[in-house]
């Protein structure tokens, strides 16, 4: 602006002072935005070190969250200095119910070291702030910056540690993510609707595997009785038994439907209720396998108090806290579910414990977070972030301790009903006591004749009935097999025992089958190991072919197994067979 202006008053006649000026002017204006990014770039290569500045560089990253979201992070986090993996996006599910007093709009942010300097300077506050301060703290976090979605509430995080040099973050780098956030919002929204949408479809395929499997193997178990001319009370229980699993199939869709519902639970109507008799319906409704899961669960008997809920969502809560729990029943048979109950002045809670694996801290603070999953094949992350939706329409929140190798506690807590009515009267008279059901008498176990001409194969899976289908299988082929719950317990069983072939899943508690597969190929290299996997995931298929001799799906078939004995085994002689016999009562 300096330039035209001077051009104005150049010592010149008045006859050329304007046809000078004017070019001038023109020159100038049409440049300058040239010449303003030129000496822009060339004066942040100095100071940065780049030709654009830190806030250029940040807004960048627009286009990148359209193509990744989870590699925009990563860069945002290189290009800020903070320490890999410790710049996180994430749901509010697990934290907002913590922080929401703090965030009130796309403005708002938690710095630790302004909360530091605002201790001493409100000390009406001070309580509050040095609650939120010793949280941050505690956690190793120096940014909390929120994300709002359509109903105005806090959608998502970004969380961020403190840099690797320990410098503070700069007001220029602050509202440059702020304003990176508002504009990459909708993008952000989409990307959860897709992975809603492929986490759908992944949880349906998955959790239908188990039943699908049951129903198999009581059609082959209902086969065999009518060949045999059994009695009608064993063909009867198979029908049964797959009647049952049917039901089971059902109420897993229900549930994985209710978890990506955009129904807000907000909306659903809250009633009061004993919180016993809330628990006693919730777990009886739920399609346990057999009569030996159910003993390991135990109801609260003590502390009964009244919880205004929603029945339907709550026995979700429910099913997917079970769900969880009895994943891991098979690899850890000592392990069991408690549910108890607490009374508080202010709250009270509902404790969910089960004494399987527990959870490591490092990934203790990311169980809430939709679309999170640890160690469980084609699980899709959905049940606790949406049992944490569930518990704040209820006015409460959920939270979970955890010790490794120990047990995993859920604490549901409710806030006190006021003028609530006596517990007594909300429970319905001998309300249905689900642990006092008549216990059927277990089918026998088919005795298997040992062939020491035939070969032996190991199955390895932690689903009882995925290897019970399989044995079955191997029985009619006339091949003697052996099973193993989990990677680490196949490879005791092959150091220890003449395997031929092994019949390896892949996703396992304890360990998966990949390592297993690394482990008895190391003892013995020529032995095939067929992944009996439902993995479809590009990762998870690159590993089976490159660990394992072959795949196959499961559930799987008779003739299926048959062509890969005949392949790798090239045991000729097999055929299906009756001939093993069933031991009768």
């Amino acid at each position: 602006f300096v330039l035209p202006l001077g051009a104005v008053f150049i010592p010149m006649s008045e006859d050329n002072q304007w046809l000078i000026s004017i070019p001038i002017c023109a020159l100038i204006g049409i440049t300058w935005h040239l010449v303003y990014k030129r000496v822009s770039r060339v004066a942040s290569f100095f100071i940065y070190g780049n030709r654009q500045t830190p806030v250029q560089q940040i807004l960048a990253l627009e286009e990148e969250f359209k193509r990744s979201i989870d590699d925009a992070v990563h860069q945002l986090s290189t290009l800020l200095n903070i320490p890999n993996d410790k710049l996180q996006l994430v749901t509010s599910n697990y934290t907002e119910t913590f922080y929401e007093d703090y965030l009130h709009s796309n403005d708002s942010v938690l710095v630790l070291d302004e909360l530091s300097e605002r201790l001493d300077e409100k000390p009406s506050s001070k309580g509050s702030i040095k609650a939120l301060y010793e949280r941050m703290r505690s956690s190793n976090t120096a940014l909390v910056m929120p994300l709002f979605g359509r109903e105005k509430s806090v959608s998502h995080l970004l969380i961020s540690s403190h840099k690797s040099d320990n410098k503070l973050f700069s007001n220029e780098e602050i509202s440059a993510l702020q304003t990176l956030l508002i504009r990459v919002q909708n993008t952000i929204e989409s990307d959860r609707k897709i992975r809603q949408s492929r986490a759908l479809a992944n949880s349906i395929a998955h959790e239908m595997r188990n039943p699908l499997a049951q129903v198999q193997l009581q059609f082959e178990a209902l086969k065999q009785h009518i060949d045999s001319n059994a009695s009608d009370d064993k063909i009867r229980s198979d029908i049964e038994k797959g009647q049952a699993a049917i039901q089971r199939g059902r109420q897993l869709i229900d549930i994985i439907l209710r978890e990506v519902s955009d129904t807000s639970a907000v909306h659903e109507p809250l009633s009061l209720t004993s919180i016993h008799k809330a628990v006693d319906l919730a777990v009886s409704r739920y399609g346990f396998e057999n009569e030996h899961i159910i003993e390991r669960v135990k109801l609260p008997t003590q502390n009964d108090f009244v919880a205004k809920i929603n029945e339907t969502l709550f026995n979700f809560v429910i099913f997917n806290l079970i769900r969880n729990a009895i994943y891991y029943f098979d690899s850890y048979p000592d392990s069991q579910i408690e549910i108890r109950t607490l009374v508080g002045p202010y709250e009270n809670t509902l404790v969910f414990r089960d004494t399987g694996p527990g959870i490591d801290d490092s990934i203790l603070h990311k169980i809430f977070d939709d679309f999170f999953s640890f160690q469980k094949s084609g699980g899709s992350g959905l049940g606790l972030g949406y049992c944490q939706r569930v518990m704040r329409s209820f006015g409460g929140r959920i939270e979970c301790k955890s010790v490794t190798n120990e047990f995993t506690e859920f604490y549901l807590h409710f806030p006190v009903v006021p003028n609530a009515p006596k517990v007594e009267t909300l429970r319905t008279p001998n309300f249905y006591n689900w642990n006092q059901k008549v216990k059927t008498k277990p089918s026998p176990e088919p005795v298997v004749q040992i062939n020491k001409d035939a070969p032996t194969v190991l199955i390895v899976d932690d689903k009882e009935v995925q290897r019970t289908l399989v044995q079955m299988y191997l029985n009619r082929l006339g091949v003697n097999s052996l099973q193993a719950n989990n990677g680490a317990n196949a490879v005791e069983l092959f150091q220890s025992h003449q395997v031929d072939l092994v019949l390896m899943d892949v996703q396992m508690p304890v360990m998966n089958g990949f390592d297993a597969s690394e482990k008895i190929k190391q003892c013995s290299p020529t032995t095939p190991i067929i992944a009996l996997s439902g993995e479809s995931g590009e990762k998870e298929l690159e590993m089976i072919a490159k660990l394992m001799d072959g795949r196959l799906e499961k559930p799987t078939t008779l003739n299926a197994l048959r062509d890969v004995l005949v392949r790798w085994l090239h045991f000729d002689k097999i055929s299906v067979t009756n001939s093993y016999q069933i031991a009768n009562e």
